[in-house]
């Protein structure tokens, strides 16, 4: 797997320790033949992971919205041989059409819809949309992981989630992203709550589901798991 030598996260990948936790719990739900989203793929490392557990039959979408990175996941795709990830270079969003994609350290960079010096045009897309153009699939899992676009995701998302009554989705709590974003952690699981969703657990805390208003709010950025 390609890493550029910049990325935050090298070596906790180099020595097999970037995030344990999601890490197994993705391992433990997906199965051959199941659907995967990879959103805010970077460079590929779940990608590539559900791309082996999902096998043949399975299928994995992934996308990312960042010009720099795009052409290193497809690269680590054509060298892993993974014949059933479809790749797209465009970020999820309320919208299918474009944002601006803020200058920043690679894992950083974030969506925006105000010009911003040094920025990158950037395509974006509605979930909703994209996968009514490819007919619908069943979806088991998605990881979500967009440096605080997560309500502009959710709301791009309704009938994907009507369609899927048992997808499972992994999101990443920032509190710093979601105040840069203007979101509050509550405005988040009130929406989640409205798409269906009600119980989540920290995966890091090892925790037990819990129904969406007992999560426990923290300051520190972690990975939420929602059914």
């Amino acid at each position: 797997m390609l890493v550029p030598a910049e990325s935050p996260s090298r070596e906790e990948l180099e020595l097999g320790l970037y995030e344990p936790d999601v890490t197994q719990l993705i391992t433990e739900r997906l199965r051959a033949g199941m659907t995967f989203i990879d959103l805010g793929a970077y460079s590929g490392y779940y990608t590539l992971l559900a791309s082996k557990l999902v096998g043949s039959t399975g299928r994995v979408y992934c996308f990312d919205p960042d010009p720099r990175i795009f052409p290193i996941l497809e690269e680590n795709l054509r060298r892993n041989g993974c014949l059933n990830v479809i790749a797209v270079n465009k970020g999820g969003s309320d919208s299918t059409g474009a944002a601006v994609l803020a200058p920043g350290p690679l894992e950083r960079s974030f969506l925006s819809n105000e010009p911003l010096k040094g920025g990158a045009l950037v395509e974006t897309v509605r979930l909703d949309d994209y996968f009514r153009s490819q007919v619908w699939p069943a979806v088991d899992l998605l990881k979500m992981d967009v440096e605080g676009s997560e309500m502009e995701v959710l709301r791009g998302m309704t009938e994907l989630c009507q369609r899927n009554p048992n997808l499972g989705l992994i999101i990443e709590s920032n509190p710093f992203a979601m105040a840069r974003s203007q979101v509050t952690f509550s405005e988040v699981v009130t929406k989640l709550e409205e798409l269906g969703f009600s119980r989540a657990k920290v995966i890091e805390k090892q925790m037990g589901l819990v129904s969406l208003a007992q999560l426990p709010r923290s300051k520190l950025i972690c990975n939420l798991f929602v059914v």
